[in-house]
């Protein structure tokens, strides 16, 4: 597996999200912030499984384009 240069990853967002990034990774990060590090990694996959973004039946793959709902994640955060 090769290394992980976070450059090229904020890029690779900021691409995705476009002006929606910094929202988006707020409302992640008060989610992360509500759970103690254990929580956080027993439960990442399943909250990351409750808010993903609903992608249309007709695309396919991790490219397709979907909507995240910030909402969601606050909620998620606020009842932790």
């Amino acid at each position: 597996m090769g290394q992980i240069v976070p450059e090229a990853v904020e890029r690779y967002l900021a691409g995705k999200f476009g002006d929606q990034l910094e929202p988006a990774r707020s409302a992640m990060q008060r989610l992360a912030a509500s759970l103690s590090v254990d929580e956080l990694n027993d439960q990442a996959f399943h909250l990351y499984e409750r808010f993903r973004p609903e992608v249309p039946a007709d695309e396919r793959g991790w490219g397709a384009k979907g909507v995240l709902d910030l909402a969601m994640i606050e909620a998620l955060a606020k009842r932790r």
